[in-house]
């Protein structure tokens, strides 16, 4: 009875492993830690849509220039970017299944600048929290600020990516603005028109 209380225990729990040579990730293998000490390798994402709604980190632990860890996917993927090749100790990325594409979640900043886009806009808001749609296909991160003046109906801006998945949509941004409680009282809370222009920087795939 125990051990089979211990079997299916086992059979759910999230696991990491740590290959030495090249492996093609089960829908289980969550963790990755790669070492490339003996040569180059590859490390395969599970089937896209077996993945559904999961999250998989792939982190060299050994890696150089010529002793790299490549992530690749089962060229199952829609929107594919193209591998992941991870050249340097403590490289990373992020990888999260949809059913029919990976998106990239986060990575080290090296990584990051090889392989996300940019998307930049100008938006003057209608209601105290807009979505702005920015082209790309996952947001990771975004910055905002005032290109208008800011005044007591609308006076800050905060971005928010959100779940990607929603709320907002993949590739969009929600773009909150606040107004002080009053004079005298800093609090925010939500702005009123007239609205001011806020400029946005969005990093993504």
């Amino acid at each position: 009875m125990l051990d089979n209380r211990f079997t299916q225990h086992q059979s759910v729990v999230d696991k990491y492993v740590n290959p030495a040579a090249s492996y093609s990730m089960t829908t289980r293998d969550y963790v990755v830690r790669a070492d490339a000490t003996a040569g180059a390798m590859t490390i395969t994402l599970p089937p896209v849509a077996e993945a559904t709604g999961r999250e998989y980190s792939i982190l060299a632990r050994v890696a150089t220039s010529v002793k790299t860890v490549t992530v690749q996917d089962k060229n199952d993927s829609e929107s594919w970017p193209g591998d992941y090749v991870l050249n340097a100790n403590d490289d990373f990325v992020m990888l999260k299944s949809d059913g029919m594409k990976w998106s990239l979640v986060s990575a080290d900043a090296a990584t990051l600048l090889a392989y996300a886009k940019i998307a930049r806009g100008t938006h003057t808001s209608t209601t105290a929290s807009d979505t702005v749609v920015t082209g790309l296909a996952t947001v990771i991160a975004v910055v905002v600020s005032f290109r208008g003046v800011p005044s007591l109906t609308h006076m800050f801006n905060v971005a928010d990516i959100g779940d990607q998945a929603g709320a907002p949509a993949a590739g969009s941004i929600l773009l909150k603005s606040y107004k002080p409680t009053g004079s005298g009282d800093v609090t925010p809370i939500g702005a009123t028109t007239p609205w001011a222009a806020v400029d946005w920087i969005a990093i993504g795939t």
